[in-house]
């Protein structure tokens, strides 16, 4: 028996150290840049895709929000602020 073993109490049953799985990809051009955590306003700092638009079909461009004050708007009342 360690020490650990005769510091807990007999009818207490151990807890077992968890192992956690890495793996590393063995391709040279993995991007791992999506695994980073971002902000999700411009105003907060930079994200890594402030730059890029997408306009939908069914969107105008043209209505005069940013993403920001759309999103904003758009907030559910139970969501604060």
């Amino acid at each position: 028996m360690s020490e650990q073993d005769e510091d807990q109490p007999k009818d207490q049953p151990q807890r077992r150290q968890r192992r956690r799985a890495q793996r590393r990809s063995s391709a040279s051009d993995y991007d791992r840049s999506a695994d980073r955590p971002t902000r999700a306003f411009h105003s907060e700092g930079g994200a890594a895709d402030e730059g890029r638009q997408v306009f939908l079909e069914d969107e105008d461009p043209s209505d005069g929000l940013s993403r920001e004050e759309q999103w904003r708007e758009e907030r559910p009342p139970h969501y604060g602020g």
